[in-house]
């Protein structure tokens, strides 16, 4: 007879395998991300006119007025559903980011009261944070929502109390600084299965009612698109271990001037052109345009905005443009009208953004970036904001 060690080749095949699955794992969360942003998109034109129109027939009303109280609670749900929004684009990568160098340990730090209201008294809060400054590139706002995300999952998993710990570690891959946010808590842990679909959107393990299933896969979003990476590691009553890394950056912080109002009245009036190709959005960001006072263009497209132009005669101060577009888009007619208009101003509007666009609307000094959906205010204080340049 024969005999033959195959233990290798089992341990190739379970590594062939483990490998195989993680691609699959990649291709249906890319699938996933991709139908999240799509309808992110349409979702928030569909938004911007509810919050718009919203927002003028209550200047309309009477504070008495029966009607007033309820387009509030449109208003108010129109909000709700913007935060659902958000956090599908967030988990598509397609979330505009508001980037900043940060300190991490300063970040951490300023959000320890907060955590300690949101899990309650029953669960203690440990921070291990290395002893020096460590910087990213990175929006705030979002590094925050990521450990408050974590923190609520793991006060869920500690109903009877128990430790929830933050620390911070240098870590080097590949020649490639990062940063090494741990977050861990002691609490009921998950099984393999429930590991393996935790940055799914929409799957849950709590209650109905309780629970969107958003909250990792709004983690998971927000990291990769930070160009970083989230690992989890668990077993069922052990705890759960997530493992941050995120690019580390050589620069330090600028100091923040101090913001001041401007008076509406000292806005510079000229003449703007609007192009969207959403035919409600449209009229409606020329009625919010036109009320401010200026004299207003409308085009569906690129191509109809430069035909507007030249048929009109009508010499634009500033454009405030849908990003994309059918043909043309947003910053590919900002260029062009660039080459026409030496003082132009631009607003680039947009509720679907890849990285790459928004890097790029940052290096340019004319084009200036607005989130949908927006209200009349925003829109305002970013006219504003451009009118001092």
């Amino acid at each position: 007879g024969f005999i033959e060690d195959i233990t290798e080749k089992l341990k190739i095949q379970e590594e062939k395998q483990k490998i195989q699955e993680e691609f699959y794992h990649s291709q249906k969360m890319e699938s996933i991300g991709r139908l999240a942003g799509g309808v992110a998109h349409d979702f928030n034109n569909m938004l911007n006119v509810i919050i718009g129109y919203g927002e003028l027939a209550l200047k309309k009303l009477k504070l008495e007025d029966p009607l007033y109280k309820d387009i509030l609670q449109i208003l108010e749900a129109a909000k709700r559903a913007n935060n659902l929004v958000k956090q599908l684009l967030a988990f598509s990568r397609k979330q505009a980011m508001q980037n900043e160098i940060l300190n991490v340990n300063e970040v951490i730090k300023n959000l320890e009261k907060m955590l300690k209201r949101l899990i309650g008294e029953n669960i203690k809060i440990e921070l291990d944070l290395i002893n020096k400054d460590i910087f990213v590139y990175a929006d705030q706002s979002q590094i925050e929502q990521v450990l408050i995300n974590m923190a609520v999952n793991s006060r869920d998993a500690m109903p009877n109390g128990g430790i929830f710990k933050i620390s911070t570690k240098d870590f080097k891959l590949k020649e490639e600084d990062f940063v090494l946010i741990e977050v861990e808590d002691n609490g009921t842990g998950m099984d393999e299965y429930v590991l393996n679909h935790i940055f799914e959107p929409f799957f849950t393990t709590k209650e109905k009612g309780k629970g969107t299933g958003l909250g990792l896969s709004t983690c998971y979003g927000i990291i990769k698109q930070l160009g970083g990476n989230i690992e989890c590691s668990s077993q069922k009553g052990e705890g759960t271990l997530f493992k941050i890394y995120l690019p580390k950056t050589k620069e330090k912080p600028k100091e923040k001037g101090n913001n001041h109002s401007v008076d509406l009245r000292n806005i510079k009036k000229g003449n703007v052109l609007i192009v969207e190709d959403e035919e409600q959005l449209k009229v409606l960001l020329k009625i919010m345009v036109s009320n401010l006072g200026f004299e207003t263009f409308i085009a569906s497209s690129g191509e109809e905005a430069l035909e507007i132009i030249q048929k009109e005669k009508f010499l634009p101060d500033l454009v405030i443009s849908d990003l994309i577009m059918p043909g043309m888009s947003g910053l590919e007619l900002a260029e062009k009208l660039k080459e026409k208009f030496k003082n132009i101003k631009i607003i680039i509007i947009s509720g679907y953004s890849d990285k790459m666009d928004i890097e790029k609307i940052a290096k340019k000094e004319y084009i200036f970036f607005l989130q949908k959906p927006f209200t009349e205010a925003q829109l305002v204080k970013k006219i504003l904001e451009i009118s001092e340049l």
